[in-house]
């Protein structure tokens, strides 16, 4: 297979009493031999308190990584399958459609801090989301402690697209995204 451009975006506007926060992420990356690469990341929020901006690039040759908060290439330990806060997610579906059952991704976060994101399969449920009735496999993001949860459910009839996040901190809900339309472009 031969290397591919590849983009991911996922957008969310919520407004609740006189709370208003919008989100962006845009992911460019390759596809490569089934495997993906990273190269530029953005996440911008505005809202309620202080916009955000964060844009992360990627040099593969050079095992580099830019972000737009410091001049310098960032200090981190460049792993092999490096990814970000979006291609993650597109190398998940992938390592899903293999029949993997637990994942370990190196990723540099929004901020350039190095970290891994480790999750596991809990099984399959049907789920009921603003785009309708879908069948999912269901994923649990396993922490060091007890106090974060973060579950992902993933459509194989979407070959394998991320349909619903969600995200806690001591069992109180910090968010819950679902899938209310989706497009492919070709």
């Amino acid at each position: 297979m031969s290397e591919q451009g590849c983009e991911l975006s996922y957008k969310s506007d919520i407004k609740w009493m006189i709370f208003n926060d919008k989100r962006s992420e845009h992911a460019e990356f390759y596809c490569e031999n089934g495997d993906i690469k990273p190269l530029s990341y953005v996440m911008e929020r505005t809202g309620t308190g202080p916009d955000r901006k964060y844009t992360l690039n990627f040099n593969h040759n050079k095992k580099q990584v830019m972000s737009n908060r410091s001049k310098y290439p960032l200090e981190i330990n460049w792993e092999t399958g490096v990814q970000d806060l979006m291609t993650y997610q597109a190398k998940m579906r992938l390592d899903l459609m293999a029949g993997k059952k637990v994942f370990d991704y190196p990723i540099v976060d929004k901020k350039g801090k190095a970290r891994h994101y480790k999750f596991e399969i809990l099984g399959t449920e049907t789920i009921t989301l603003p785009y309708g009735n879908v069948e999912t496999i269901k994923a649990k993001r396993v922490y060091n402690s007890d106090k974060r949860q973060a579950l992902a459910w993933f459509a194989p009839s979407m070959d394998y697209l991320l349909v619903r996040m969600w995200k806690g901190e001591k069992g109180v809900e910090q968010f819950d995204v679902q899938l209310k339309s989706y497009e492919v472009k070709k």
